[in-house]
């Protein structure tokens, strides 16, 4: 809906600068000099404001998805297999019985 607002007054900037200009042309014999060059002052600066909000109209929308996906991407779970140091964990550790009992001979040898 926003964007529908953006691209809506870039839009009639421009034609109403376009307007503007045309009527300037229209009036130059029976308008006065300063009514002539209000309307060109006028349809000027509509012209650059309609140029402008319509170069930065593909700004805010790079802006706007790069924001929305960054964050999606902080909201989403944690994927094990996604990422390395989970697929790497290191192994648990022993606890001090486990290690003296593997050091211990698991099967007696008879000496005969």
């Amino acid at each position: 809906m926003r964007m529908g607002w953006f691209l809506g007054s870039g839009g009639m900037l421009l034609l109403l600068s376009a307007g503007l200009e045309f009527f300037a042309r229209q009036t130059v014999e029976q308008a006065s000099f300063a009514t002539i060059l209000e309307l060109l002052y006028l349809a000027f600066w509509s012209y650059v404001l309609g140029v402008v909000i319509l170069l930065l109209m593909p700004i805010v929308v790079c802006v706007m998805w790069l924001r929305d996906r960054l964050g999606h991407r902080a909201m989403e779970p944690d994927d094990p297999g996604r990422s390395v140091e989970r697929t790497t964990a290191p192994a648990p550790q022993q606890s001090l019985k486990d290690r003296v009992e593997d050091k211990e001979p698991s099967s007696l040898t008879h000496v005969a």
